[in-house]
């Protein structure tokens, strides 16, 4: 990719890859660093490259959970939805697209990142909230 070198999680790795694995990865054990992934946020949010990060992983179908553009796996899916749906294009036609008119998509619509994040945090919310109330109820097992 153009212009990678740039890219805020390439600086992260070239002082630590462990810092930078813990950040915007998931480690072997699964557990997400809460507070690294916040601040692997903050970083892809003001990255130069990040439409660029964000529009090869959504053109690539990247499906493991590492943070591309500042969003997640489950996030990147919510966006690949209403990219597809706009452009015409089945989900899996998606791949079929270049990342370039993914990254154009994306210039055209600021927003849809936020969507995206915010349709995410609302589906965790309300299984949170669900389970909670089941566990309440004694109907969880």
């Amino acid at each position: 990719m153009t212009g990678m070198e740039q890219a805020s999680c390439v600086r992260v790795a070239a002082r630590s890859q462990a810092l930078a694995d813990q950040m915007f990865a998931v480690p072997d054990s699964g557990r997400v660093d809460r507070r690294a992934r916040r601040v692997a946020r903050r970083l892809c949010d003001s990255c130069p490259v990040r439409d660029l990060c964000l529009s090869e992983a959504l053109a690539r179908r990247t499906r493991d959970n590492v943070l591309a553009g500042g969003l997640t796996y489950q996030e990147r899916c919510v966006l690949s939805h209403e990219i597809a749906a706009d452009l015409g294009v089945t989900l899996w036609g998606l791949a079929s697209v270049s990342p370039s008119t993914v990254l154009a998509w994306l210039r055209e619509h600021p927003r849809a990142v936020e969507r995206a994040r915010s349709c995410t945090r609302a589906y965790w919310r309300d299984r949170k909230r669900s389970s909670s109330a089941a566990l309440a109820q004694g109907r969880l097992f």
